[in-house]
């Protein structure tokens, strides 16, 4: 853990030292030794600040090294660290601190504190428009709380709360459902192959939220925008979309904008499915694609946990210059270059560039940062490919071009990792600018019938076709030449 403390934000650090100094918290005064040692170097700790050596000398200089010592003085800090985060979490949910607060004051007997604590905190849950499982698990848990309170009373009296329990406990049950049922689904979509979930009472809860869906819609919107997703990607009708974009439009600054803000999941939710739709072959949803762009932009609706998802991040690259907006994806680039995921950003970042130069016609621009490509993931090493092909077929070096392709089609023969979708992508395009180079190298006489029946293929194609619009534009300026 200690190896974690450059990542916390000066904020947390105060924080930090508060609950460090606290002896009730920490009663071990070398832990705070080892937290001033690590302050006074933040927020450039070096990996040789960390040497136990380097340590032990700098807290005890007076001492002779002793590995045990250290050892056991780093694994006290880490519990204590273990302990702040657990506490920063856990004061994040007020009302589950509230409920625990009940539960004492019950126990005790302090019956006007806990009438007064009741009270607010039934209030607050009421006031919440976002409800999802933590807030029906609070309701659950408060709903016990009283009738255990009011345990007498209700001995000889109709207990309304046990009914509100049951409620609760069953839209919680809902929503994790929900909201599992949607993960598998993300999982047989990204897998690209047969996965058999067994999805117990997905048809009966789907028929619950539809016969309930007015009072759904009204008082439990998590509940409702996660039903719409399931329904979207389950019949892919843009119905659905339209439903949940104009409901998160209605709602959405009724939502908290805190660090845990869902909206950024809900938006992506209708991202996911217009890219779902163009992969298809439907490039008409770049519009409705771009839109929900433009309304995220500015309100850093990208992010999730402060990163943005480098495929997300390459989707908007590829799908807005296709909608020949440069200038929109240039900004979009350098704003969120930073908030790349690590593992993936220099690629994302590299291929991103190429593909502006290569959008500018600025070819001896784009190789640099095509070489500077490692290929951790295979949709970095074929849409590389796919550049490179592009920019040899428009600087006339047709045979680097052919030599792409053969090594495209040898990367489908022994990449088992592929899915079914990355397969036909790079089929599709392979079988494209095969027939292109084909229309370059025809004779004069050749090229309009050659030309005619390849935009013909490209209008019937049900496949999605990776630079569809560049092909179409290289066949109109092959005929011309």
């Amino acid at each position: 853990m200690i190896e974690y403390f450059n990542d916390l934000s000066k904020k947390e650090i105060s924080k930090f030292k508060a609950f460090v100094n606290s002896p009730y918290l920490n009663p071990n005064k070398q832990v705070v030794k080892l937290f001033n040692y690590l302050r006074s170097r933040y927020p450039n700790i070096k990996d040789s600040d960390l040497d136990k050596s380097v340590v032990f000398k700098n807290l005890f200089p007076d001492k002779s090294y002793n590995d045990e010592s250290i050892r056991k003085l780093i694994s006290d800090f880490n519990k204590v660290f273990e302990s702040f985060l657990i506490q920063t979490e856990f004061k994040t949910d007020i009302q589950q601190s509230n409920i625990l607060l009940l539960r004492s004051l019950r126990k005790r007997g302090i019956k006007k504190r806990f009438e007064l604590i009741l009270n607010d905190t039934t209030k607050l849950q009421k006031k919440q428009f976002s409800r999802d499982e933590k807030f029906y698990a609070n309701q659950v848990n408060l709903e016990h709380e009283y009738y255990l309170y009011n345990f007498d009373k209700y001995k000889f009296t109709y207990a309304k709360c046990l009914q509100n329990k049951s409620e609760n406990i069953d839209l919680n049950f809902i929503f994790q459902k929900l909201h599992v049922f949607n993960e598998m689904l993300n999982n047989q979509k990204s897998v690209g192959k047969t996965v058999l979930f067994n999805k117990t009472f997905f048809d009966d809860i789907l028929i619950y939220m539809e016969n309930n869906k007015k009072i759904i819609k009204t008082s439990h919107p998590n509940l409702y925008i996660i039903y719409l997703q399931i329904m979207m990607f389950t019949h892919l009708k843009k119905e659905y979309m339209d439903e949940l974009k104009t409901y998160l439009m209605l709602n959405e600054k009724k939502f908290s904008r805190s660090d845990n803000s869902v909206l950024p999941y809900y938006y992506n939710y209708l991202v996911s499915f217009c890219l779902q739709k163009i992969n298809k072959g439907e490039t008409g949803y770049r519009k409705d694609l771009f839109s929900l762009y433009e309304k995220m932009l500015p309100e850093d609706l990208f992010l999730i946990d402060n990163v943005i998802n480098d495929y997300d991040f390459t989707s908007a690259v590829n799908n807005i210059l296709a909608l020949n907006k440069p200038e929109w994806v240039e900004s979009f680039i350098e704003k969120y270059k930073k908030f790349i995921e690590p593992a993936f950003a220099k690629d994302a970042y590299n291929l991103a560039k190429a593909k502006i130069y290569f959008y500018r016609k600025d070819f001896e621009k784009i190789f640099p940062y095509l070489n500077s490509i490692v290929y951790k993931n295979p949709n970095y090493y074929f849409n590389s490919k796919f550049l490179l092909v592009r920019v040899y077929i428009e600087t006339g070096n047709i045979r680097e071009a052919k030599y792409i392709i053969e090594n495209l089609k040898q990367y489908i023969r022994e990449k088992n990792i592929l899915t079914d979708e990355q397969i036909t992508i790079i089929k599709t395009f392979n079988k494209y600018a095969i027939d292109l180079i084909k229309i370059i190298l025809s004779n004069d006489k050749d090229k309009k019938g050659l030309t005619a029946i390849f935009r013909k293929e490209l209008d019937n194609e049900k496949n999605f076709v990776p630079n569809k619009a560049w092909f179409y534009s290289m066949t109109e300026a092959k005929t011309k030449s």
